[in-house]
C-alpha cells in the first residue's frame, strides 16, 4: 500500500533542504526558519486564464481636436500652448520669441 503524505513530511522535507543549503552558504543552522510559498491547489482551465487576461489589454489614449488651434489633445487638458481650457483663458502662456 501507498502511504499517504502529510504536511509534517513536507515541512521537514523543506527543513533539511535549508539546512544542506546553510552548509555550503555558511549561515547559522540553528536561526532557519521554514518558509513554504504558497502553490495553486489545482490548475487554472484556459477559460478562467483568459477571462482574467481580458481585462489587461491597453487602450488608446482618446484624442480630440483643439478648437482654436485644431492640433489633438488630451481631452480635460489645459491647451499648454494657449493656456485655455473651455474656452476661458485659465493661465498666462508666456511667447517664446
Amino acid at each position: 500500500m501507498a502511504e499517504k503524505k502529510n504536511k509534517r513530511d513536507s515541512k521537514d522535507q523543506a527543513s533539511v533542504f535549508l539546512r544542506c543549503v546553510a552548509e555550503f552558504a555558511d549561515i547559522d543552522r540553528d536561526n532557519i526558519e521554514v518558509i513554504i510559498m504558497p502553490n495553486p491547489k489545482r490548475r487554472h482551465s484556459k477559460s478562467r486564464t483568459r477571462q482574467r487576461r481580458a481585462h489587461d489589454a491597453l487602450s488608446v489614449p482618446q484624442y480630440q481636436t483643439d478648437t482654436n488651434t485644431g492640433e489633438p489633445r488630451l481631452p480635460h487638458r489645459i491647451d499648454p500652448a494657449t493656456g485655455t481650457y473651455k474656452g476661458r483663458q485659465i493661465i498666462d502662456v508666456k511667447e517664446s520669441e
